[in-house]
């Protein structure tokens, strides 16, 4: 059996003028990242390799102050070097801005400070899909987190998450793969090789305040750039929005803590998976497997605070079909309930830590 998964989700914030919000920091020199295919030189599969800061007078002229919390895979202007850090704040998702509680992140084959979407494709970079990141994070807030969104590899067990503490200093390490991303609304476009976060975080504004899954993680091959909050947040729901166009084949993989699930009253094996308001249950597929919804697996889990263990749940949701929906795993409340149910999530605690 695998090694037991490890999840902790903490904010990327950059404290740069691109930045939404000073959450967490990257530490590119204390991050890697392993290619795909073979060295030319010496024939030999590529080792994993550290990232390196932005040098002060480039980033100054990049309009990204000192470059804390920007980096490269590679060296500055070679053809092939990946860029990483804050993305900028017109590419949030929608109603998001600079303000705390949202955490927009990508990797560019320019500085990613631009809006141009041909420059988040990492197709000719050393981060093309395939290739793996293991990232670090200097974390400055002690904000729950939420939710996080990705595209990344959605393959069952394919990410590692896992905190530190250095020095009285507390780090996020998040390890993934590159993937290939389908057709982006947002962007307009398809691209071979992207990598990209959206953290939600804190309880700081509308956008955020029903969306509290204790730090659920969704993965997914629609692109990062379309990845937004539920356009209905539903009780007992832990969902996001994701966009492509109509009759896509995709994939979200979500890892559902069993806190979240324990807190809404709902069993791990007896969630349903939902497209907008359609139920998907468990094992099944609808409309012969036009949406699939499978349990893959319990995994080993650190508390999103990075103090106390928990457990979760892994989920998949397939569909052939994909345009823009609301994804969830939960269980929408019959109409019966409903009622009974908003007056008690009104009388119930929002999740401190």
């Amino acid at each position: 059996m695998k090694r037991a998964l490890i999840f902790v989700m903490v904010v990327l914030g950059l404290a740069a003028s691109h930045a939404h919000a000073a959450g967490f920091v990257w530490e590119p020199t204390m991050s890697s990242y392993l290619r795909i295919g073979t060295n030319p030189l010496t024939g030999n599969p590529y080792p994993w390799t550290y990232f390196q800061a932005l040098d002060p007078m480039a980033a100054m002229a990049a309009g990204l102050g000192a470059g804390e919390g920007y980096g490269t895979a590679g060296y500055l202007l070679e053809s092939d070097t990946a860029y990483g850090g804050a993305a900028p704040q017109n590419l949030a998702p929608q109603g998001v801005n600079e303000r705390p509680g949202h955490y927009f992140f990508g990797f560019a084959n320019t500085y990613p400070t631009t809006s141009n979407f041909a420059a988040y494709e990492l197709g000719n970079t050393r981060l093309s899909a395939g290739a793996k990141v293991h990232l670090v994070f200097r974390r400055t807030t002690d904000d729950p987190i939420n939710f996080i969104g990705m595209c990344a590899d959605t393959t069952a067990g394919a990410i590692y998450v896992s905190p530190s503490h250095q020095n009285n200093v507390e780090y996020l390490h998040i390890e993934v793969e590159v993937t290939d991303p389908v057709y982006s609304t947002d962007g307009g476009g398809d691209q071979n090789s992207v990598f990209g976060l959206y953290i939600n975080y804190g309880n700081y504004d509308a956008a955020n305040a029903d969306v509290d899954y204790d730090g659920s993680v969704f993965r997914t091959n629609i692109h990062w750039w379309d990845i937004d909050v539920p356009d209905v947040p539903r009780d007992k729901l832990a969902s996001i929005q994701l966009s492509t166009q109509a009759n896509t084949d995709a994939v979200v993989t979500a890892t559902i803590s069993d806190s979240y699930l324990d807190r809404i009253g709902v069993d791990p094996n007896d969630v349903r998976g939902y497209i907008d308001d359609t139920e998907i249950p468990l094992g099944q597929g609808l409309d012969n497997e036009t949406y699939s919804f499978a349990k893959m697996a319990d995994e080993g889990f650190l508390d999103y605070n990075l103090s106390a263990g928990d457990s979760v749940s892994e989920y998949v949701i397939h569909s052939n079909r994909w345009s823009t929906h609301d994804i969830g795993v939960g269980v929408i409340p019959e109409p019966a309930t409903l009622t009974l149910l908003v007056f008690a999530g009104l009388m119930s605690p929002r999740r401190r830590r």
